[in-house]
């Protein structure tokens, strides 16, 4: 009796978490860095503050790149579209 009603709960726990499982799923990759010269950061939705950009990083959907003084970022985008940010 005590080993069915375990397994019961422990049923109820896992089913309890599968949809929090399915939303902590990383967001796709929506582009690439393929350029870039001088300063720029990136602000991402799950980060508390903006990190260093760096060549070949992903981009994701919410992400802001912000970019410094006489400094270019290029964007693969899909693999078909590059978006320039002077």
């Amino acid at each position: 009796m005590k080993a069915t009603w375990f397994r019961l709960m422990a049923s109820v726990m896992v089913l309890a978490a599968l949809p929090t499982l399915a939303y902590a799923q990383a967001t796709p990759e929506v582009g690439v860095v393929t350029t870039l010269q001088g300063q720029a950061t990136v602000a991402r939705a799950s980060a508390t503050s903006a990190l260093p950009l760096k060549f070949r990083d992903s981009i994701f959907e919410k992400d802001r790149i912000n970019t410094g003084e006489k400094s270019i970022v290029k964007v693969l985008m899909g693999g078909r579209a590059i978006v320039h940010r002077p």
